[in-house]
């Protein structure tokens, strides 16, 4: 049994509300993952988990009806963990080539609070800003300057 026939007869087994079986849709599904092809798409699903774990799912079928389908949490934890490594692969890939946003410095003090000393940084986009941070940041931006000067 190929994966795709595997979450195809768990993800149809039964229509949301019913306790039986859907053979026709069983049977359609079967038949084009025996092909080597699934025309079905899940379409949507339900972002809260019901009752008993499980999630529901908008089917759309081959002739563009769509139908709900009920997937159980064990399914859609094996689906997640089969898709997931892909999803994090593309999210990297878009961060490596994502454009920041920057602000230009123009000027930098000290600025004294009390006893706390802080930072306070001048820019072109938006003025003055004070940065609030425990010691541990003052350290560790520090640190970080020092890498790349």
């Amino acid at each position: 049994m190929g994966i795709a026939e595997f979450f195809i007869r768990r993800a149809f087994a039964r229509p949301v509300g019913s306790i039986r079986p859907t053979q026709a849709l069983y049977s359609l599904a079967q038949a084009k993952a025996k092909e080597g092809r699934v025309t079905m798409k899940i379409t949507g699903i339900w972002n809260k988990p019901g009752d008993d774990g499980g999630f529901t799912v908008e089917v759309t079928m081959p002739d563009g009806s769509t139908t709900t389908a009920s997937m159980e949490a064990g399914v859609g934890r094996a689906l997640v963990a089969i898709i997931q490594p892909t999803m994090v692969e593309e999210a990297v890939d878009r961060a490596q080539s994502m454009a920041m946003a920057g602000v230009q410095v123009n000027g930098l003090s000290i600025v004294q609070k009390g006893q706390i000393p802080e930072l306070m940084v001048v820019t072109a986009e938006l003025g003055q800003l004070v940065l609030e941070m425990v010691d541990e940041w003052i350290l560790e931006m520090r640190r970080m300057i020092g890498l790349i000067v």
